[in-house]
């Protein structure tokens, strides 16, 4: 994150043309983090260099936030100081590197993606000290919210496009896991609006009838009788 910073999209009144800033100054700082989607927390350092010196540092940050007795599989890059034969990893740490060129495998990626677009871009950095406290506090912002960890895992990101104290939410965005997001979405169509079931399936499911078995290919059958009325 630098003075170079990206320019995303913003709130304007219809037929304006709003203009953003744009600044030609070079400094910048690495955001070092990573997060556990499961229990929505995260350990994140911001350094002002991107080196194997810093990956260890950072690596150290993370062995202090894993609960005692537990170990941590931590999905990296394959960037060189991920993997540098000079890095120190913490006993309760073990590396995992994703195949190169597949940043979409890494749900890291959808949490750079978000605080860029919500908390650090269409601004001007005034100096080194101001990155780096721009990068804390939108860090903590982000570890104050689990639930956004979570969802920013699972897909279901709100856009969000907030100035001052006015906080405006927007449609889910597509970032996540893909799959997840989809299986979260039909069970919610499915639960509001239930499946047609027929009178004769409604009635083979109070016999309790239990479920269809494959006799052959392409054919099932149900092991119970069909209802043909009257009595033995």
């Amino acid at each position: 994150m630098g003075q170079k910073n990206k320019i995303t999209r913003r709130w304007a009144k219809r037929g304006t043309r709003p203009s953003a800033p744009k600044d030609q100054r070079t400094a910048s700082a690495y955001i070092f983090g990573a997060i556990c989607p499961k229990d929505g927390k995260g350990a994140a350092l911001v350094m002002p260099r991107c080196d194997t010196e810093a990956m260890s540092l950072h690596l150290a940050e993370i062995a202090t936030q894993i609960a005692p007795g537990a170990h941590a599989a931590l999905l990296v890059d394959q960037a060189g100081w991920h993997l540098s034969g000079g890095l120190v990893v913490p006993p309760n740490i073990t590396l995992i590197p994703l195949p190169p060129k597949c940043p979409e495998l890494n749900p890291q990626e959808n949490v750079w993606q978000f605080m860029r677009d919500n908390w650090l871009s269409n601004r001007i950095f005034k100096s080194f000290n101001d990155i780096v406290d721009h990068c804390c506090d939108a860090w903590n912002k982000l570890i104050d919210q689990p639930w956004r960890i979570m969802s920013l895992f699972l897909g279901l990101v709100p856009g969000e496009s907030s100035t001052g104290g006015t906080v405006r939410r927007k449609g889910l965005t597509l970032v996540g896991n893909r799959r997840a997001r989809r299986a979260l979405v039909e069970g919610a169509w499915t639960y509001r609006y239930p499946a047609r079931v027929s009178e004769t399936l409604r009635a083979r499911l109070e016999r309790g009838c239990p479920s269809p078995c494959a006799t052959s290919p392409g054919k099932l059958r149900f092991d119970c009788a069909p209802d043909i009325g009257g009595s033995a």
